[in-house]
């Protein structure tokens, strides 16, 4: 299997992040518990 470049990585996360954080949820932070 191919890794993800980290520039789709980045992208993704980061999208991840405004959603969450839009709908109230401040996922960010179990993201960070889990890195």
């Amino acid at each position: 299997m191919m890794a993800p470049s980290p520039r789709f990585v980045l992208i993704n996360t980061w999208l991840f992040i405004l959603t969450t954080h839009t709908a109230g949820r401040p996922m960010w932070r179990v993201l960070c518990s889990l890195l």
